[in-house]
């Protein structure tokens, strides 16, 4: 029964398109992976297809969004957006793999008095989660507040009470101010009191975010240097703060070594751009680095129309820390797109390692468009 409602929202969405074409619009586009290492034909090929319909008739939007892997269908959600009257309304429905049952969403905002009033109803796990919102501003504060009912894992307080979040914003001195007070079905939580923007004194590049927060218990004090060299400067720090002291509460606040853990460098001549990173520090990397196990990384892109038409590409070269290549080169990347016509793009990409085991990926891609 849940397959047959899935197959029979789709199977309108496709009607729309044959009889309501002026309204519709939305893209289709696949992507297929060769991995060069897979040990068996099946984990050689992996593709992967997203469909998006829209519709749009008297200002309301209607969508589908279909998800396909080697697996089969993976993921459908269908929403709706538009207004009635002085009310925004928006609707989600989810379906999981196989047609089961996911996640309804609803919310519908309208003003009133100043605020803008919104509510959200959610069904989800077997569990209903309802909440109020409110939201206004003046010249110099901004005001949210937040009543959710029910949520997940939520025995103890049920439908009729979960929780209360309140949130004020305001500039103050020479920063900006928030507040933020949070209740549950146990009663207080926790009270925050942050600024942010604090300017230090002939260092135009350097401000501070200051946050306090209070629970029943215990205080925590927190500082953040933030980092601001201006669009001038064509290069990034990656810093981050060693921690010494400003624990117990008699403790010292001790502002601890800042250490420069990387150092980034982009530029963008006549629509071609250039970024180049090095990151020697633990934890996340930036970008190009990000879930790779080199340490540097330089890269040249062009975006379409730029110097070569309808086309666009990237390409990238790695360094790893232990390579017996020239200069520790270690792998490289390429991307590129080209647009066949208005509507259709082909895109081809592959990742090439310099040591074993050699070519890993090679990707496909078709992107088909009706707007």
């Amino acid at each position: 029964m849940k397959r047959a409602l899935v197959l029979g929202c789709v199977c309108v969405l496709a009607l729309a398109v044959v009889g309501f074409p002026e309204g519709l619009s939305g893209e289709w586009n696949l992507d297929i992976e060769l991995d060069t290492l897979a040990g068996n034909v099946q984990d050689y090929l992996d593709y992967s297809s997203t469909l998006l319909v829209v519709y749009e008739i008297d200002g309301w939007e209607f969508s589908s969004n279909s998800t396909f892997d080697d697996t089969g269908w993976t993921d459908q959600s269908f929403s709706a957006e538009g207004a009635l009257y002085v009310y925004e309304i928006g609707s989600r429905l989810d379906f999981a793999p196989g047609g089961l049952f996911e996640k309804l969403n609803f919310d519908v905002s309208f003003p009133l008095a100043g605020l803008v009033l919104g509510m959200d109803f959610e069904l989800k796990d077997r569990d209903v989660e309802f909440v109020i919102d409110a939201e206004g501003s003046t010249d110099l504060i901004d005001l949210e507040l937040s009543v959710s009912f029910g949520g997940d894992d939520n025995d103890f307080c049920d439908l009729p009470w979960s929780g209360v979040d309140v949130d004020v914003s305001l500039p103050f001195c020479c920063g900006d101010f928030d507040v933020s007070i949070e209740f549950s079905c146990d009663g207080f939580e926790e009270a925050c009191f942050d600024v942010s923007g604090v300017a230090i004194p002939n260092l135009p590049w350097l401000s501070l975010n200051a946050g306090v927060c209070f629970d029943m218990q215990s205080k925590s004090v927190t500082l953040t240097p933030v980092f601001d060299f201006g669009v001038d400067v064509c290069f990034d720090l990656y810093i981050t703060e060693v921690e010494d002291g400003g624990h117990g509460p008699n403790a010292v606040l001790v502002l601890g070594d800042f250490v420069i853990s990387g150092i980034g460098l982009s530029c963008e001549i006549a629509g071609v751009s250039f970024v180049g990173q090095s990151y020697w520090g633990a934890g996340g990397k930036p970008s190009l680095l990000s879930g790779t196990e080199y340490w540097e990384a330089y890269q040249l892109s062009t975006m379409e129309e730029a110097c070569c038409g309808p086309f666009q590409f990237d390409v990238s070269v790695f360094f790893g820390e232990t390579s017996d290549s020239l200069f520790d080169v270690a792998g490289f990347g390429a991307n590129f797109s080209v647009g066949i016509g208005e509507k259709l793009t082909f895109s081809m990409g592959y990742d090439y390692s310099v040591v074993a085991p050699g070519l890993q990926l090679i990707t496909i891609g078709f992107e088909v468009k009706w707007w």
